[in-house]
């Protein structure tokens, strides 16, 4: 994974030290979490702020930051996680051309994430775990105006950490305990890009 992320950083920086023509973007997603059980009482959101570079009529490079919040309801059979993301990653997006205005965008993120977690089912302190995530995402692009686009889309971040119990917590044997390895954080996002 660093290994992916240095060649993804390598490309980018050099894409924008030798690029002729200067073709970026910044952009700015607001979005909700899609996860079971979510409490819609509280405030939900995930935000993407970023830039990206063209390097050829089809193909982006970029890098951004995500913050992710969830809030889940507690559940009767499943141990569940409140959590708290804060995502650095580098990007790759392919333009597929649907019509003049319609592009679809495909693309994945490759990153590092910081979260913090409160197992929702029972008392305890808040935790805090890290680790590699990778970000499949398919949005679709329409252009407003020249200069501004309109994009909306899915995505599913995999962060290569787990939740962990306290050892002090007597979890009764009625609740199912998952013990994976990745943390998943779907979303649906709407936003904004500024070419120039």
């Amino acid at each position: 994974m660093k290994a992916i992320c240095n060649l993804l950083l390598f490309f980018f920086i050099g894409s924008l030290v030798s690029a002729q023509d200067k073709n970026y973007s910044v952009y700015l997603n607001t979005g909700i979490p899609i996860i079971k059980n979510i409490y819609w009482n509280t405030t939900n959101f995930s935000i993407d702020l970023g830039i990206d570079k063209a390097i050829s009529k089809r193909f982006n490079l970029g890098l951004g930051v995500n913050y992710f919040k969830a809030d889940l309801l507690p559940s009767i059979n499943t141990l569940t996680f409140d959590r708290k993301a804060f995502e650095f990653y580098l990007k790759s997006s392919l333009g597929i051309k649907i019509t003049s205005k319609i592009k679809l965008l495909p693309g994945i993120r490759a990153g590092y994430s910081f979260l913090d977690y409160s197992l929702n089912e029972f008392a305890s302190t808040n935790k805090n775990t890290n680790g590699f995530s990778l970000t499949p995402e398919l949005n679709i692009s329409t252009n407003i105006t020249e200069k501004i686009n309109l994009s909306s889309g899915v995505y599913i971040n995999y962060v290569f950490s787990q939740f962990d119990i306290d050892d002090s917590i007597n979890i009764p044997d009625s609740y199912v305990k998952k013990h994976e390895n990745i943390v998943l954080q779907p979303s649906f996002k709407i936003g904004l890009a500024f070419s120039f």
